[in-house]
């Protein structure tokens, strides 16, 4: 490796007089930082904000000309650096969802109990949450001990039990009798 390629890849590529790494300690101590990463906050970034550290690593090796450009015109140039304020984003979670309205739990029961007065069986199997086994036979013996047993929970219950009897999958009662039979 000769003496400009590994000057390129420490960073100490000459250009204008002054070494890369001195430009940069200068500029450190001007600031009165310890690291470059310090340094970021005050050279301005493509898409508005300051620059992002990587970006700035880069530049060290890819573009020590911007670089240089950049720190003298921002930085050691001016008599006192203006730090720049961070690219604003948008706080997490408030994105809309193009999934349409949220419901609540609540709310979805009443949408649920309306589409099952209506009769209407293909929007109920559109807006019925898939469940497992357990919990319709929950839901199915809720609904008969306060009196007021639902055909369509009972057509869930028998549509899923044949369903895991034409696949093959056990129910949770197998499963609960071949845990309980003793091994022979």
């Amino acid at each position: 490796m000769g003496v400009e390629q590994r000057e390129k890849a420490e960073g100490t590529e000459v250009l204008g007089g002054q070494p890369l790494t001195e430009m940069l300690s200068r500029a450190m101590h001007k600031i009165g930082s310890r690291g470059e990463n310090e340094l970021c906050k005050y050279l301005p970034g493509e898409g508005g904000g300051y620059l992002h550290h990587f970006t700035l690593r880069k530049m060290k090796t890819r573009n020590p000309s911007i670089l240089r450009e950049l720190l003298s015109k921002y930085i050691l140039g001016p008599d006192k650096p203006v730090r720049l304020p961070h690219k604003r984003r948008a706080p997490r979670g408030s994105r809309r969802r193009a999934e349409g309205v949220a419901l609540t739990r609540t709310d979805l029961e009443r949408v649920m109990e309306l589409v099952r007065r209506s009769g209407d069986q293909e929007l109920m199997a559109k807006l019925n949450p898939q469940k497992n086994l357990s919990t319709i036979k929950r839901d199915l013996i809720r609904s008969i001990r306060e009196g007021d047993v639902q055909a369509d929970l009972w057509n869930l219950y028998a549509q899923t039990v044949s369903c895991c009897a034409s696949t093959g999958e056990p129910t949770p009662f197998q499963v609960k009798v071949r845990a309980t039979r003793a091994p022979q």
